[in-house]
Formats: structure tokens, sequence, C-alpha cells
């Protein structure tokens, strides 16, 4: 597939940045809500604004000013609800290096594109918003490299499946109610002396 040849200035569809939330969980929230994967919604974003690639590195970390108002500008906020999801606004005084990574993707365009944080998460967290109409959505507390359990439901956060085809582990499916469906492929916790296999994966949703 090449790169999107065609973007609207702003999108149709613009669902509120939450409380708490990581700038990238929003952006997986605002293409699932325009039907898009979150590749080419930074792909429209780079058309829209001719840039040859995004001016920031991370998504979640240390966002580029020029970054932060074209993405307020294309999905319709103020830059300022921007600006409170970065990870240096909502953890100050916490080193880069206590926050999980997450592997450099690709674009539609086959060209890399910015990167973005890690996270470990909670399903009973997700399926519990998901069944009550909630919006599900990544919390920055689970890019935290030193949180193991869920302050909410004491169970240990499960890492992504690294079997799972989808680049980005937890997945918005834009249904009737994109903003509470949520497919999320999750590891089983492997048991000392066990080995990750593709057979321990299982479906989360």
């Amino acid at each position: 597939m090449g790169r999107t040849s065609v973007a609207p200035r702003q999108l149709p569809m613009a669902p509120r940045p939450l409380r708490g939330e990581l700038v990238s969980s929003w952006l997986s929230r605002v293409a699932a809500a325009n039907c898009i994967s979150f590749e080419e919604l930074l792909d429209a974003l780079s058309l829209v604004n001719r840039w040859s690639r995004c001016p920031s590195e991370c998504l979640d970390m240390n966002l580029d000013p020029v970054m932060r108002l074209a993405l307020s500008d294309f999905c319709r906020v103020p830059s300022e609800f921007v600006s409170q999801l970065t990870l240096e606004r909502q953890f100050p005084g916490v080193p880069k290096e206590m926050f999980l990574s997450f592997p450099n993707f690709f674009g539609v365009s086959g060209c890399p594109m910015t990167s973005r944080v890690g996270y470990a998460f909670c399903p009973a967290c997700l399926h519990e918003a998901a069944r009550t109409g909630d919006p599900c959505y990544i919390p920055a507390v689970w890019s935290l490299a030193l949180l193991t359990h869920c302050r909410v439901h004491l169970r240990p956060l499960h890492s992504p499946c690294p079997f799972a085809s989808s680049k980005s582990r937890c997945s918005f499916r834009a249904l009737r109610n994109p903003a509470s469906s949520v497919e999320v492929r999750l590891f089983r916790k492997v048991e000392p002396g066990e080995t990750s296999s593709p057979n321990k994966c299982c479906d989360g949703t």
C-alpha cells in the first residue's frame, strides 16, 4: 500500500483526550473513530502539513511544539489538551529511562515514523470499560517500567503479546461505538521453567 494521497485539513471525528491518557492512546482512538489505522492517521497528518517525516521523535515524550499544534488543529482540540498528555507533564522529573519502550514502526508509505512509549496493561480495566460503555484507553501510568500491578484490580499487568500481528498490540476497533471497543492480544503469564510460545497467546476480547 502506498502513502496516503488525500487527507482532510481537519478530521471529521475527533474524540476528546482523557485525563491521564497517553498521546498515542488518544491518537489510536481518533484513528479508530475515523475508520483508519494509527499509521494512516500519522501519514495523513504528515500529508496535510507537507512533512517528509514527523517532527517529533516520540509522540508521548518531548512532543515537538510544531507537532503539538498540528495535532491540535488536525484533531480539533486545544493544544493545551495535547500538552497535558505528554509524559513530562504527567510525571515531572521522571527520566525517560523509567518508561517502557515500544519498537519503532513504519507508516503506510514504508518510511520510518515517530515512535511511542511502550506499556503493560490490565485486561480487567479494558473489559470493564467496554462493558460499561466508557472509552477504552491506555493510561500513562501503564508505561512506567516499575509498575507491575493494576492499582484498581491489584492484578499483575500483562505485557503485549509478541506473536500478535498488529504493530499496536492493543488496537481500538472502528465499530458502532469506537470509543468503547478494543481488541487486546494478551500474553499469558509464563510460569517458572516455561518458555513463551505462540500457543500461549490468548485473545483478551
